[in-house]
């Protein structure tokens, strides 16, 4: 099956010798170094599970920036998905999956240099000397009594990305107090725990954006999975070229109802005087009476992808990858973090704006 073999994949950022996997990185030029002269790393943990959107890049964004800044390699953080179909936020039901699995850490490697968060376990042997985190996400998650600019010296130990890992010691600093210490800071790991995007040292100054959609806002050295992505085009070979994507954020008050959202879709067929063939659907809806009723009042033959060879996470990847290439695309709400991903996509992709249908 393709979704399991995905999480044995390793990725280093250039092509090496099996023996050379762990000591590998790539220089901005996409060079690699197999070299065992030290490197110095950023590795930044993020506790948010929830989600597949927006959110998470924005962090992620962040993270890529900091690390060029301070001239330190990326570990590429593994992302929280969703082991079953339906809301993709859920707590229980979700893993970690290695970012590599979901993303291509190649668009990026012309920035920075990055490597495997498993690579990197493995050379620190799950050992951190320093950690650094906010006081508020030391008490709320990991139940860690300390106050902005004190330094916990006792070892402990506590669970990031679901793994064990030791630290010598820890030091409690405010979001806008850690930059200047983490410019002076020769160590070989910064490694830096934090909730969100919000909790990353450079968030306010380099990625919140004077406009929801103003381009700094979206990270435009991402690029999906090449695995998902040639899964995605099969799958659209099978659909008509006049297809319109839809996205269905069903069961909730923040979205529109599938009236609303039957409404918004002839209005913008009209508008653009576009006739689709059929429409595809993305949807966490798993009530077939409700997906009928929407298929009804659309009036137009529906497809989804529902190849069960796929994982769950897989499947809302390689819907958000269709639709990022589809003529034309209606999001349910445009705070839905799915659905910005999608346009953020589709801007990247060089979209028309209007057809991305992005009201700035």
């Amino acid at each position: 099956m393709f979704h399991q073999a995905l999480p044995f994949l390793l990725f280093l950022g250039c092509h090496s010798d099996k023996a050379d996997l762990s000591s590998s990185v790539c220089d901005a030029s996409g060079n690699c170094q197999n070299e065992r002269r030290e490197q110095r790393y950023l590795f930044p943990s993020f506790n948010y599970r929830n989600g597949l959107g927006d959110q998470r890049l924005l962090w992620f964004q962040t993270a890529l920036k900091l690390a060029h800044s301070l001239s330190r390699t990326l570990v590429l953080p593994p992302f929280w998905v969703p082991d079953t179909d339906g809301d993709q936020y859920q707590d229980e039901k979700a893993h970690f999956e290695p970012f590599e699995n979901l993303y291509e850490p190649s668009a990026f490697e012309s920035y920075n240099t990055w490597i495997t968060y498993a690579a990197f376990r493995q050379r620190m042997n799950a050992t951190i000397r320093l950690l650094y985190m906010s006081p508020r996400e030391a008490k709320n998650r990991h139940s860690i009594e300390c106050s902005s600019g004190e330094t916990l010296t006792s070892a402990g130990s506590l669970e990031i990305f679901g793994d064990v890992w030791k630290y010598s010691k820890l030091r409690c600093l405010e979001t806008r107090e850690m930059m200047e210490p983490f410019m002076r800071s020769k160590a070989q790991v910064i490694a830096l725990n934090t909730r969100n995007n919000q909790e990353l040292p450079g968030y306010r100054m380099e990625v919140l954006p004077p406009r929801e959609c103003n381009q700094t806002q979206w990270p435009f050295h991402m690029a999906f999975n090449q695995s998902l992505v040639k899964a995605a085009r099969s799958f659209m070979e099978t659909l008509p070229a006049s297809f319109l994507a839809v996205h269905w954020r069903h069961g909730t008050s923040m979205h529109k109802d599938s009236a609303e959202l039957v409404e918004d879709v002839h209005n913008i067929l009209k508008k653009y005087d576009f006739k689709p063939e059929r429409i595809f659907l993305s949807s966490n809806c798993q009530e077939p009476e409700d997906l009928a009723v929407l298929a009804k009042e659309l009036a137009l033959p529906v497809s989804q992808f529902q190849d069960p060879s796929f994982a769950p996470w897989q499947r809302a990847l390689i819907d958000m990858i269709v639709a990022s290439e589809a003529p034309y695309f209606v999001p349910s709400s445009y705070s839905s973090s799915f659905a910005k991903t999608i346009l953020f996509h589709r801007v990247k992709g060089n979209r028309a704006i209007e057809e991305t249908k992005m009201h700035c």
